[in-house]
């Protein structure tokens, strides 16, 4: 299935926008948790079969604001951000894409619990190394960053201590993004 877009009036959250726009015949939604623009929930039929359903989506200003593109567990999804909570609620499944695809979710909550006890050790003044180097607008590269805090933010020098010195952001994820190492602290 391709992606819907259509007008979504505002005051809505995403459980009762999509209890009411995907689901029918006593279908429910036990829990559900919206993630980096990706909306999982853990669905039970009347058969009593809790089952994932995970909706892509888009949000935008205008006549057509709002876009999905949904589908089960059994698909494989590529998006693997799914909540433990939601996972625990899923009953068994015979289904090697569904299989698979709670695997990688569980996978990706383990490198996220490692890279918080990774980063926990990364304060300000510690340079990290990328196992691959980033571009940034403006012809910037760098492999190699140095942390900055100012008050709460968190800002990060690229290629610290050479001419080639630049500020700029690495995304809230970068740890479990990127294959890194602390240089030093």
């Amino acid at each position: 299935m391709g992606w819907v877009t259509y007008y979504r009036p505002p005051g809505q959250t995403d459980r009762e926008h999509f209890t009411k726009e995907l689901l029918d015949g006593g279908r429910e939604i036990l829990d559900c948790a919206t993630v980096r623009n990706t909306f999982y929930a853990a669905v039970k039929d009347p058969s009593g079969e809790v089952w994932a359903l995970v909706c892509l989506l888009q949000r935008t200003r205008g006549e057509h604001n709002f876009g999905y593109k949904s589908m089960d567990e059994t698909v494989g999804p590529g998006v693997q951000d799914c909540p433990a909570r939601i996972l625990d609620l899923l009953t068994p499944t015979q289904s090697k894409y569904a299989l698979e695809w709670r695997d990688r979710c569980r996978a990706q909550l383990e490198r996220k619990t490692e890279a918080q006890k990774s980063t926990a050790t990364v304060k300000d003044g510690t340079v990290i190394r990328l196992a691959k180097p980033l571009h940034f607008q403006g012809g910037h590269e760098a492999q190699e960053f140095k942390v900055r805090t100012i008050g709460r933010a968190r800002r990060w020098v690229g290629n610290p201590g050479t001419d080639k010195q630049f500020t700029c952001r690495l995304p809230r994820d970068w740890a479990t993004r990127y294959s890194w190492e602390k240089i030093s602290a």
